[in-house]
């Protein structure tokens, strides 16, 4: 998640980086720090996923075993 809005700070016209990037180059402290939300927020619901999609397909892995 970081890696990709970070990429989009110096390759891309849109995006979540992007607007973060030029939001805070014309002092729009605001709409920065909701960059910055939206940009927690999702990456904690993404690690949740990927943890959920590995409990679901991964039972034969040793964590699962007490």
């Amino acid at each position: 998640m970081i890696g990709a809005i970070v990429g989009e700070f110096f390759f891309s016209s849109q995006g979540l980086g992007y607007l973060l990037s030029n939001s805070i180059k014309v002092a729009k402290m605001p709409l920065g720090w909701a960059c910055i939300v939206v940009a927690a927020i999702s990456g904690v619901i993404f690690y949740l996923v990927i943890e959920r999609l590995e409990h679901v397909f991964l039972k034969w892995h040793t964590s699962h075993r007490v």
